[in-house]
């Protein structure tokens, strides 16, 4: 499972996702240069069709960039 998320941050951070009905599906860290696209192959442990809600945090620089659709 491919997806990307615009995150406009930079630096370390993690990558909670989150299904509708808030439940973390997936929590992972990593490391962006610059800021702009996140794009990551993710071992789907969760189904992988639906809506999911993504949180980037990175220390001070904290946002929901919305939503990743996983089809």
């Amino acid at each position: 499972m491919e997806f990307t998320v615009e995150t406009g941050i930079s630096g370390q951070f993690f990558l909670n996702i989150f299904s509708i009905d808030c439940r973390r599906v997936c929590n992972r860290e990593g490391f962006i240069e610059g800021s702009g696209m996140f794009h990551q192959q993710l071992d789907v442990t969760f189904p992988p069709r639906g809506l999911y809600s993504v949180m980037v945090e990175a220390g001070k620089n904290t946002g929901s960039p919305g939503f990743v659709i996983l089809s």
